[in-house]
């Protein structure tokens, strides 16, 4: 059966001299796998550079729920970026979230509100004319909504964020893993303010960068198998 949806480009694998295998969040199947047949050879009637990381597409796929790997049919961008292949900050910040997004979802299924928020979330980070330095922080923190893991905003003053829990405390007795009043504030504040408005929260530079390392480490207590994230490293260099 083919089907026609929307994608967002998770990931590419070179496969045999001219192919490739791509991981591609789409709005009607969820995270699914295609093989694209040619695509690295000088006859390809598709560019190669459609299937560049956290490009928006719309594709044509040959659809079989019992085949883990399906074959994709046709395929064209579902929006041109505009500045985030000229920003290398912007493209440093989308491939923190695809990288992310990658090692968080696995559903083979449809998830219209998570597909919109992510897809929104590109859009808005290459349109964007403000400062992006807490973009990826709220990213990953509205990110949370979508996964089932989201905190509990019972935040009430002088409390801390346990990440184990993921409530606030006033008792730490036999806590481990919980962060400053300081940064549990800022996480309380930023949990009411949508992405959109990210660039309006005044955080300090080093109280930024030392909340969104909580916040992975939230993720590894939380997300099964969730290893290391290699573009944070970059982004915290870039947005230094």
């Amino acid at each position: 059966m083919l089907i026609k949806t929307k994608g967002i480009v998770f990931r590419t694998t070179k496969y045999s001299e001219t192919s490739l295998i791509c991981d591609i969040y789409t709005l009607e199947r969820g995270l699914a796998t295609y093989i694209v047949s040619g695509v690295r050879s000088k006859k390809a009637k598709i560019s190669s550079s459609l299937f560049q990381v956290m490009s928006l597409v719309e594709i044509v796929v040959y659809d079989n729920p019992n085949k883990e790997v399906n074959r994709l049919k046709e395929i064209r961008p579902a929006l041109i970026y505009q500045s985030i292949p000229f920003n290398v900050v912007k493209g440093t910040v989308g491939l923190f979230m695809t990288e992310v997004c990658g090692k968080t979802i696995k559903e083979s299924e449809a998830n219209q509100l998570l597909f919109n928020y992510l897809y929104d979330s590109f859009l808005l980070l290459d349109r964007t004319t403000h400062k992006i330095a807490n973009f990826p922080l709220f990213f990953i923190l509205h990110l949370t909504s979508f996964l089932g893991i989201k905190p509990n905003n019972n935040w009430k003053k002088e409390s801390y964020f346990d990440l184990e829990d993921g409530c606030f405390i006033t008792n730490l007795t036999g806590r481990q893993h919980y962060i400053s009043l300081d940064l549990s504030t800022h996480l309380h504040h930023i949990l009411s303010i949508p992405l959109q408005e990210a660039h309006t929260y005044p955080i300090p530079k080093q109280e930024r960068k030392e909340l969104l390392e909580q916040l992975i480490k939230y993720y590894r207590l939380h997300v099964e198998n969730f290893k290391e994230v290699k573009a944070y490293s970059i982004i915290q260099e870039v947005l230094s």
